[in-house]
């Protein structure tokens, strides 16, 4: 339960490229390894999202047993574990504990030796502390300090927990989820650990902003659709309505019905109706064209929102 766990185990030598893979006895944090300064246990990868992609959401699914670690500072990450299942874990001297069901918080700002009894599952996500910062500037209108994030271990606050286990059901059931699906969910996840696991839980919240104005929302449509053929980001659509990535978040779902990401997945779905319907190119041509990650990824969403599969549509089409 570190966040030194993230790119090591079974599945390690599947480094995507240009991220080095983990040699044995080796740990990592999402973008650099670090040497495992005690005893060797065993470990294993069971899943992974965006490991490899810079100032993202990251997360792992780990089954591990290593007991007595350092996990050293991280300036651009803060962790939260979601103890899934196995034995107890603690940190330090701490008398908090951590077991199956509970959630922990680290900020990642002091070097930590952690322990567990036996063997343990458990899915650690990543949200980079540049989306904390954004989200205490524009509810708080205050700058982020490296003591905001308290360490947290073993929490059963409903909000938390729930919240994070369903995140990570998200998270894991994309093959390659968008930049839009991670910078969402790095927003939400960051807004609720200010609220339960900040030092700015008891204060007041400025008034949510409300809808966008329409001008700005055809000119982040116009950005959408010119730009389905590449990953959008929030930041980039943000841009274009000239606000901070957490108050479009929040005030394009007032304003449109939807979030940004169901909006961006919309718009892909119908773009692909209509290359199936008036144009011959192939299904892998056309999931390329609307911004999918693969053909399997089109079909699977192309289903699910219509019913049908892409090669069924374009032969009812004909």
């Amino acid at each position: 339960m570190s966040g030194a766990w993230v790119g090591v185990g079974k599945r390690a030598n599947a480094a995507a490229p240009g991220v080095r893979a983990a040699r044995p006895g080796m740990l990592s944090r999402p973008h650099q390894y670090t040497e495992l300064q005690r005893k060797l246990g065993s470990e294993v990868l069971l899943n992974d999202c965006a490991i490899d992609r810079p100032n993202t959401l990251k997360a792992a699914h780990f089954k591990a047993d290593i007991d007595g670690r350092v996990v050293r500072p991280d300036g651009n990450y803060i962790s939260i574990v979601s103890h899934v299942d196995g034995g107890r874990v603690w940190s330090n001297d701490d008398r908090n504990i951590g077991v199956a069901g509970s959630v922990t918080v680290q900020p990642l700002r002091e070097h930590t030796l952690w322990h567990c009894d036996r063997t343990v599952e458990f899915v650690q996500i990543y949200v980079p502390k540049a989306h904390i910062s954004d989200v205490l500037q524009h509810k708080l209108e205050k700058e982020y300090d490296e003591d905001d994030i308290v360490n947290l271990i073993g929490t059963h606050d409903p909000e938390l927990t729930g919240l994070v286990r369903y995140a990570q059901e998200r998270l894991f059931e994309e093959d390659e989820p968008s930049d839009t699906l991670l910078d969402s969910w790095s927003m939400v996840l960051a807004d609720a650990v200010i609220r339960r696991a900040s030092v700015h839980t008891e204060c007041r919240t400025r008034t949510p902003q409300g809808e966008i104005a329409l001008s700005r929302i055809r000119r982040v449509i116009d950005y959408i659709d010119s730009n389905l053929d590449g990953d959008l980001s929030l930041a980039a659509m943000s841009r274009e309505a000239a606000l901070s990535s957490y108050h479009f978040c929040r005030s394009f779902k007032a304003s449109v019905g939807c979030s940004p990401h169901s909006f961006v997945m919309q718009r892909r779905i119908d773009r692909a109706k209509q290359l199936l319907a008036y144009n011959r190119l192939t299904l892998a041509q056309i999931a390329y064209d609307c911004g999918f990650s693969s053909q399997s990824h089109m079909t699977t969403k192309f289903k699910k929102h219509v019913g049908v599969t892409p090669g069924q549509y374009r032969a009812d089409s004909l």
